[in-house]
Formats: C-alpha cells, structure tokens, sequence
C-alpha cells in the first residue's frame, strides 16, 4: 500500500446540498487530495456527478440522504479504492442546517479502517 492509504490522517471535505438529491464539492483537505490523488481543480465546485462514477455517486446519495434524514452525525463504511488500493473507510457526515432547517451543506470525516485489503 502506498504511504497515503496507510496515513492516520482524517480525510476531510465539505459538500454543499443544492437540493435533496443534488451536491457540489466545496472543499476538501489536503490529505483528502493526497489519499485520492485527485487535483483540487477536479473537485472543487463541481457537482458530486461530475466527479464520481454512476454507480458510486447512486451509493453516495443514499448515504448522504441518510445522514440528511437523522439530522446528525451519520456514520458508515464504503470500500473504495485510493491509488489503486482496495480500502475500508469510516466516514462520518454531520449535516448543516440552515434557518429554514434545510440541510445546506454536509461535512466528512474518513479514516481508513485498520482492516483494510
């Protein structure tokens, strides 16, 4: 495994929530752009669909309405691959909520989990 992929740091990003089932990129850490490998020019301010393939961005947005529905921190643990290594992640998603209790954005937190492939 790479360096990256076995890092303690907590990836981290911010994702604006445009309507119940539409998300954009708004920020993302730097040990987010060194896990993934991902330019911030690719991520940042594009819509979620721009950036992840059909069927990941199909599981990110159950994922996501879930955490919007509990209106609090939500917790789950996909299998993705960084660098080209298989990972398990622990990301946590604590919605934000605006004045007109519409969820305005969405922040997460993933750690790679010690059981990893």
């Amino acid at each position: 495994m790479t360096e990256a992929v076995n890092a303690k740091e907590t990836l981290a990003f911010l994702v604006a929530v445009k309507e119940p089932d539409e998300f954009t990129c708004i920020a993302v850490d730097d040990h987010y752009i060194d896990a993934t490998g991902a330019s911030e020019e690719l991520m940042i301010n594009r819509p979620l669909e721009d950036i992840f393939p059909p069927l990941e961005m199909k599981y990110l947005k159950k994922e996501y309405g879930r955490a919007i529905a509990a209106r609090k921190p939500y917790t789950y643990r996909p299998r993705t691959s960084l660098k080209g290594n298989t990972v398990y992640l622990k990301t946590t998603l604590v919605p934000v909520f605006g004045e007109n209790q519409a969820c305005s954005h969405l922040i997460g937190l993933s750690e790679v989990e010690e059981n990893s492939d």
